[in-house]
This record gives structure tokens, sequence and C-alpha cells, in this order.
């Protein structure tokens, strides 16, 4: 369900084989898997039509497991995106207070806009402070459908940054009860 939900992701390359999607996606999953790690889905018509994967963000990943991911993405992007890449990752916000992170949300496109995203979205919101987390947060690339719905959501942009063309936010969504105008 992932690959095709993400199979035209601003991130990856023009034309990137649906193999090589699912295989980033297996091993972005499997770097960020954690006992604080959280996969939900949504069904819809008996399909999986809509799923997030989220974690705690001062999980603790494997450091052989982060190599092979970047090797990974070495061999899809090459040199000069993977290291705009990693550089982008090591340099988003810090927060002093707890956030969900949200990873991944993808909707099979023969779904999309019927909603299902936003409900994941509403289901998250509970799920975090459910767990005394403060908010979430997400990285979304700009000029795309994703980054204008989770702007529509209420996320607010922390910190861009570039990779390769593309203009990564850092944004974040403080749950309600935290807010203080």
């Amino acid at each position: 369900m992932l690959k095709q939900a993400f199979a035209t992701h601003p991130m990856l390359p023009p034309n990137t084989p649906i193999h090589t999607t699912e295989g980033m996606l297996k091993r972005m999953i499997d770097t960020f898997r954690t006992e604080k790690a959280y996969l939900f889905g949504i069904r819809k018509e008996r399909t999986l039509a809509c799923v997030s994967f989220s974690v705690d963000p001062h999980h603790e990943t494997r450091t052989l497991t982060i190599f092979w991911f970047f090797f990974r993405l070495l061999r899809i992007a090459g040199c000069r995106l993977t290291k705009d890449f990693f550089r982008a990752f090591s340099k988003r916000p810090k927060y002093k207070d707890s956030y969900l992170e949200l990873i991944l949300l993808g909707t099979l496109p023969a779904f999309h806009g019927q909603g299902l995203g936003r409900m994941m979205l509403q289901f998250l919101y509970e799920f975090a402070k459910e767990r005394g987390y403060h908010g979430i947060i997400l990285d979304a690339a700009k000029d795309t459908p994703a980054y204008l719905f989770y702007l529509r959501e209420g996320f607010v942009v922390d910190k861009e940054v570039s990779v390769g063309t593309i203009r990564l936010c850092n944004t974040r969504r403080v749950n309600r009860r935290y807010f203080n105008p």
C-alpha cells in the first residue's frame, strides 16, 4: 500500500522504479521502528486506504540500520542528494517539549479527496494528546499538495532547508490544550 501511495513522492527522483520505492520505505520504517513507533491504518471498501507511521523523536535508532538506509538512498539518489538529505536531517529544529513525529502519511490515489488523511490526522492529534505529547511534528516538501494540506490543518513552519532542488519544511502543530496565544 505504501509503495503505491508514495510512488510519485517529490523526494524520490523521477521515474524511480516501484521496487526501489518499496525498498526505501521498508528501510525507513526499519530505521525508525522502536518500542515507541506507531503504525495506523484506515480501511475503506475492504482496502487499506490510508496509513501513518509515527515515532517518538527521542527514539534510539540502530547504527547499522541507519547506515543501510543512507547506503540505499545513495544508490538511488546519488551522492549530492544524499548529502543534502543528511545535512537537512541533522539540522532539524530541537524542541524542549515532547512531540510525536509523523514520518509517513499516505493515502492510495484511488481514495484521494475523501477526507482520509484529515481523519488520520485527527486520530493522531488525539493519540498524541492522550500520551502527553505537546503536539505533532513532521517534514513536508514545499510546493506539494501535502504541504498545503498540513498548513490548512494548522501546522506552522519552524525551519526550511534545501534537499537538492526541493525545499523541505520542518513543521509543527501544537495540541490545543498546550496552546497559549
